[in-house]
Parts: structure tokens; sequence; C-alpha cells
């Protein structure tokens, strides 16, 4: 049966490693959640350049068709009204015009392009985040562990060191020595000549 401080000892030493593995584990489960949720944040930011990419093409194709229809306006007028459009004004008011409609569709398409490759961008760095995180967590719970294992071993020392037999056992049988350096044990009955190393006396016939 071990004493009191020895109980102590061992109980405190028990709670301090259980709480530094448990510590571990919740640091792990949390960088794992945190890691899952960024990469469903990258997957929305993916799909989000999807959609981008869908919307800048159809903005992109409607802007050429609303210049073209602008201008086949104007062609119309012109032409109602007498004019020649192969020379003069009406000429470079349509090459003006296509000019426009071209430089309007290429900003839509670059402005686009552009939030494209921030969506991408933003799901990469996110998926790195979530690498990390998730090693991390993986590194906290190992160092959880080693934490736990140097405490049980401080412990330990600390036990043995203050108290050779903290549990009240024997180490083992104690033995002291003879003249000549034979162990002798306790409750052993050891005639005199063995312990001095004579030779014992023959019996007469």
């Amino acid at each position: 049966m071990c004493d009191p401080v020895t109980a102590m000892v061992v109980a405190s030493t028990a709670l301090t490693a259980g709480s530094q593995v448990v510590e571990g584990q919740a640091a792990k489960a949390s960088a794992d959640y945190n890691a899952s949720v960024m990469r469903t944040n990258a997957i929305i930011a993916r799909q989000k350049a999807d959609q981008e990419r869908q919307s800048g093409d159809l903005e992109t194709r409607r802007s050429g068709e609303q210049s073209a229809a602008e201008r086949a306006a104007f062609a119309a007028q012109t032409a109602a009204g007498g004019v020649q459009l192969g020379s003069g004004s009406a000429r470079d008011v349509l090459i003006s015009s296509a000019m426009q409609g071209g430089m309007d569709a290429a900003i839509i398409r670059a402005n686009s392009q552009q939030r494209q490759r921030d969506l991408f961008y933003e799901a990469d760095n996110l998926e790195a985040q979530a690498l990390m995180t998730e090693r991390e967590g993986k590194a906290k719970r190992f160092g959880s562990i080693l934490a736990a294992g140097g405490t049980v071993l401080g412990g330990a020392s600390q036990i043995y060191g203050t108290n050779p037999k903290p549990f009240g056992g024997r180490l083992g049988r104690q033995t002291r020595v003879g003249s000549m350096g034979s162990p002798i044990s306790k409750g052993i009955s050891v005639p005199a000549t063995v312990r001095s190393g004579l030779p014992a006396p023959r019996r007469k016939g």
C-alpha cells in the first residue's frame, strides 16, 4: 500500500498527463474542422469563378450585339436620309462606333477575367491554409503526447527520488556480507566454518 504523498503525486501526474493528451486531441479536432471549412470555401470560390466566366462571356456578347444594333440603326437612318455610308462622316461614325463597341467588349472581358483570377487565387490560398492547419493540428497532438510522456517520467522520478519503495514492497532480499565477502541471507543459519572459509572438522569413526 502506498503512502499518501505518493498517492497524491501519482494522481496529480495522471491528471496532468491526461489533460495534456485531451488538449492535444481537442486541438487536432479543431484544426480538422477549420481545414474542412477552408476547403469548402475553396470549392465555393472555384464555383464563383466558373459563374463569373459564364457571366463575363454573356455580358461581352451582349455588349457586342448592342454595339452592332446601334451601328445598324445608324446606318438605316443615314441611308434613309440619302447619305452614302461608305464615305464621309457617316463612314467615320460607323468606324468609331465599331471601335468603341470592341473596346467596351474587351474591357468587360478583362474585368471578368481579373475577377476569375482573384477567385482562383482565393481558392488556392484557402486550400494551402487548410493543409497547414491540418499539419499544425497533428503537430499539437503529437506534442501533447510527448508532453504527457514527460509528465509521467517526471512524476515517476519524483516518486522514486523521495521514496525508493513507494508501494511498501521489498525491492529484493536484503543480504549482508561475511568476512570472506560471501553474502549471508537474513533468517538463514550458516555454520561458522562456512562463514570463516575454513574446512569443517571431520567426525571421528
